[in-house]
């Protein structure tokens, strides 16, 4: 009582009322509570921008290629397999020349996933900014402050936040079919007489004119099927081809990248990744970009490797 009592004792001495104090509670109310979401929005922005900061060590995309050819021709088979971006089989009579073929990751390639990639991170970023603000326009809004401005407001950082998370989406979606290698196969007619190949699992039908070749697409992970014939339904020499190819483009952190490899550090995850069995546990993986070959390089190999580049 001997509080209050005093608070209105200085009222009166300044001359004030009750309504005037009770305004300026609630002004130093509000005051209070923006400060706070201030803070809080500067916290997350600093952090945001944080872990936004992209890692300076250098990283690519590689990939990693299996690929299988089975041929059967005169009721014996023949196989071949491989682990490049190409694999080639030609029949026994040599008329036929199958060529297994994966999008070679260009630089292009690789760029054009790490754009997008990097405007998915940005837009989350922005959709985490409309987020903030979009609770501070709320918290205004439940404070009392002018109602019309902060619903406008949160209206908007709302709009934001949502169109944010969906651009983001849709630069994963394109990264994602960036990183999907396209698979062909390239049946070329070395014969003097026009060749019927029939997809006997989709139902396709090609005719190929003599030495001319046709470019099949396939069908990632799974394998194809195809007959091929003569034209003339009298002639028996009927080849069947299976064709198998699976691939994988995965982003690794690399010491060296040269016009003709890649250098990568050895642990257990770049191992199992790359599908590549080694003792070694330091060092790096030297991989070449046309075969795909890989073998180990010890570190003072690498340490010279990568002074005379």
């Amino acid at each position: 009582m001997e509080d209050v009592n005093r608070i209105k004792l200085v009222l009166v001495e300044k001359n004030r009322t009750n309504k005037w104090l009770s305004e300026r509670m609630r002004t130093m109310l509000k005051t209070t509570m923006i400060g706070n979401n201030m803070k809080k929005t500067i916290v997350l922005s600093l952090l945001i921008c944080v872990f936004a900061i992209p890692i300076q060590a250098k990283t690519t995309y590689i990939p990693t290629y299996d690929n299988h050819l089975l041929l059967i021709e005169n009721g014996e088979v023949d196989s071949l397999a491989n682990k490049a971006h190409s694999l080639m089989m030609s029949s026994k009579d040599g008329l036929i020349i199958c060529t297994l073929a994966q999008q070679v990751v260009s630089e292009d390639l690789v760029r054009d996933i790490k754009r997008a990639k990097n405007a998915a991170g940005w837009a989350m970023v922005a959709a985490a900014f409309s987020s903030a603000s979009e609770g501070m326009a709320q918290s205004q809004m439940n404070s009392g402050h002018d109602k019309g401005w902060a619903m406008r407001n949160y209206v908007d950082a709302r709009d934001n936040t949502k169109a944010s998370l969906a651009a983001s989406a849709d630069a994963k979606a394109q990264a994602e079919d960036l990183k999907t290698l396209l698979l062909d196969l390239v049946i070329r007619n070395k014969s003097e007489k026009e060749m019927l190949i029939t997809d006997m699992d989709r139902g396709l039908v090609w005719f190929v004119l003599p030495n001319c070749e046709v470019r099949l697409p396939l069908l990632k992970d799974e394998e194809c099927h195809f007959r091929i014939s003569s034209c003339n339904p009298l002639d028996e020499n009927v080849k069947y081809i299976n064709a198998l190819g699976t691939s994988t483009l995965e982003k690794y952190t690399v010491g060296l990248e040269t016009d003709i490899s890649w250098y990568v550090p050895i642990s257990n995850k770049v191992l199992k990744g790359l599908k590549f069995e080694t003792d070694q546990r330091n060092g790096y993986i030297k991989i070449d970009k046309e075969t795909m070959a890989m073998s180990v390089v010890s570190e003072e190999e690498f340490k010279v490797i990568k002074e005379n580049q």
